[in-house]
């Protein structure tokens, strides 16, 4: 009786924080019984090492580790198993809670794993040790492998005598689970969370469940209250995170995927970044700095941001940064990518402007009045772009297209080829078990975020093919340019800007090899009427200070194809049909269609080639009318 009223007074005394009170309580409890003096070593090591804020958290589980030789057997071979006795499994939960507050998720995984499979475990140990896997699995973005773990924990014995707030806390984990399957329909989990969990986590998923349903103003709402329900008592060591980190991310995230701000989307970045170790608090501490995979995630979408600010080079920096981690990551090799084609040719908006071009396009005048003559340029100057650079094949990381292609292979060996066959069998899987591809079939790890399943690693694998069929043009590889767009046209998870490019460069790179005919094949009006103008860039719904990029709908895609079909039958020398081409455009009526103002000039030069110099005039003397 009275060892139980001493424990009772020791737990109260640990909840309240009085760790030299509860030294003296335990001083006086020693026994010659051996675990009893384990138990008794155990306790007061865990409170000399709580009494220092865990800033000796290397001594503290040399300690433990000292008094279980097997729990340094699981940790150095890592495997888990069953321990001999509840108390060996109380050291291990300790142990693997220290872990997880240091980021070695792997560690604690198996640790929390060998506490599950000991028989003698205390049931409060088994509740606790099975939701902080589920933690684990969580943070990893793993959330198949959570969903199981919850539904073997509820299957145990001892889930039975759970509290209310233990299933409020499952309840939130499983509402969670659903959030990183962007299940957004799902949210009947949540309503039994609403009476225990704290209203601050509540906030947070309700903020992220708007931001995957793509409502800014919803998911800013939610973020103010989460904001607000933050415990005004905060301290980093209690709470396992920290708000200003959480807070200025979610803001950036919302910033810059939904509304499209990517420089107000870096400040919340950059706060985030310098929250990571709270004024005051000591370095060395495990459990007070942010573990280093968290930073690198915040850098990571530091350098997103930077990217759609078209900000490259200090973009490029930040993505090698994270890359030193995350090397087997094939979305940091496509950015690294896109960050040399940015770098190379910001936009093409300047070819569809047809007033700022045509003031190109004319050299000079001559004379005045009814006597007044414009003299044309010969040729446009070459869009802006940055200086050439000697060939390095791509050794050195800078701002080239050489090393754009070496990121772009990396990328490629990175992602899995599926045959359709694969693909159906995946999907058949999937549908059985309740979900579909794009859900339950993760097939790429692409750390620091979620794993890529199988529909969302086809669709990088487009991009990425799309890409480096650019980038060999642009170094001159048409062979190599053929055949990445020839298998781009092929991929099953085709949009309609991918499929419109796979056809232009297809017909660029033909045409390089002195094979007109074949481009001409290649190219024909019929592909702009399968384009949806939902996957054109930008979206309807895109602020005004998005980034234009062109052709951005279904009738400017038509026009580009129509010129470039009218260009590719002007080599081949039949100026009549190519004329008869560019009429589908309207260039010589009142239409409204957008076309590049390469179109025009080749209008004229037909014009002249056939000897209709009266008609050239008058195409000259429309464009160029009001200059």
């Amino acid at each position: 009786m009275r060892k139980s009223t001493s424990d009772a007074a020791c737990k109260q005394a640990f909840n309240e924080g009085k760790f030299d009170s509860c030294l003296e309580l335990l001083s006086g409890q020693s026994s010659g019984d051996e675990w009893e003096v384990k138990r008794e070593s155990l306790n007061k090591a865990t409170l000399r090492a709580a009494k220092t804020e865990w800033k000796g958290a290397d001594q503290y589980s040399s300690s433990v580790q000292s008094l279980f030789l097997q729990l340094a057997r699981f940790s150095s071979n890592g495997q888990p198993g069953a321990l001999s006795s509840g108390l060996e499994a109380a050291a291990a939960y300790n142990l693997s809670t220290l872990a997880f507050h240091n980021g070695q998720y792997k560690n604690a995984a198996v640790l929390l794993e060998s506490v599950l499979l000991t028989p003698s475990t205390n049931d409060n140990v088994v509740r606790c040790a099975g939701m902080l896997l589920v933690e684990i699995a969580l943070i990893l973005n793993h959330p198949g492998r959570a969903m199981l773990l919850i539904e073997t924990l509820k299957g145990r014995s001892e889930w039975s005598s759970a509290s209310e707030k233990e299933q409020a806390e499952m309840s939130l984990a499983l509402y969670r689970i659903h959030l990183q399957l962007k299940w957004t329909h799902s949210s009947t989990s949540l309503n039994k969370a609403d009476s225990q969990t704290d209203p601050w986590k509540l906030s947070l998923c309700r903020s992220h469940m708007e931001l995957l349903a793509g409502n800014a103003r919803s998911a800013l709402t939610h973020l103010l209250a989460a904001s607000k329900a933050y415990p005004s008592n905060w301290k980093l060591q209690q709470m396992g995170e920290s708000r200003q980190v959480i807070i200025n991310n979610a803001m950036g995230c919302i910033y810059g995927s939904i509304l499209r701000k990517p420089h107000l989307a870096y400040g919340f970045f950059r706060t985030a970044i310098s929250a990571c170790t709270p004024e005051g608090a000591a370095k060395e501490s495990g459990l007070v700095s942010l573990p280093v995979p968290w930073r690198l995630a915040l850098q990571y979408n530091v350098a997103l941001a930077l990217l759609q600010a078209r900000q490259t080079q200090p973009a490029f920096d930040c993505f090698l940064n994270v890359l030193q981690t995350f090397h087997s990551n094939p979305r940091i090799w496509l950015r690294l990518a896109e960050c040399c084609i940015l770098a190379q040719k910001a936009t093409n908006k300047s070819s569809f402007e047809l007033s700022e071009r045509m003031r190109e396009l004319i050299k000079q005048t001559v004379g005045v009045g009814l006597h007044k003559k414009v003299v044309l340029r010969v040729s446009f100057d070459s869009a802006a772009s940055s200086p050439e650079q000697l060939s390095d094949g791509g050794a050195i990381p800078m701002l080239s297209l050489d090393f754009a292609a070496l990121c772009l292979r990396n990328a490629l060996v990175l992602l899995p080829t599926m045959s359709d066959s694969q693909l159906d069998l995946a999907a058949s899987a999937a549908r059985s078990s309740g979900g579909d591809v794009a859900e339950q079939s993760p097939v790429v790890d692409a750390p620091p975020g979620p794993p890529l399943t199988v529909a969302e690693a086809h669709r990088l694998r487009c991009s990425v093919l799309c890409a480096s069929a650019y980038v060999s043009l642009g170094l001159g590889e048409a062979h190599r340019a053929l055949r990445f767009a020839e298998t781009l046209s092929s991929c099953r998870y085709l949009s309609s800007a991918h499929k419109l490019l796979s056809i232009l460069y297809r017909a660029e790179a033909l045409l390089s090899l002195d094979r007109v005919d074949e481009a001409l094949q290649v190219v024909h009006p019929e592909v702009a009427c399968d384009l949806r103008a939902s996957e054109l860039w930008p979206p309807a719904e895109a602020p005004s200070d998005a980034v234009d990029w062109f052709p951005n709908s279904p009738a400017t895609a038509k026009s580009v194809i129509i010129y470039n079909r009218a260009l590719l039958t002007t080599i081949a020398g039949h100026h009549q049909r190519a004329a008869e081409i560019l009429q589908e455009v309207g260039l010589n009526s009142s239409s409204e269609m957008v076309v590049p103002v390469e179109g025009i000039v080749l209008g004229i030069y037909l014009q002249l080639k056939m000897g209709n110099v009266d008609h050239a005039r008058r195409m000259i003397e429309k464009q160029v009318r009001g200059f």
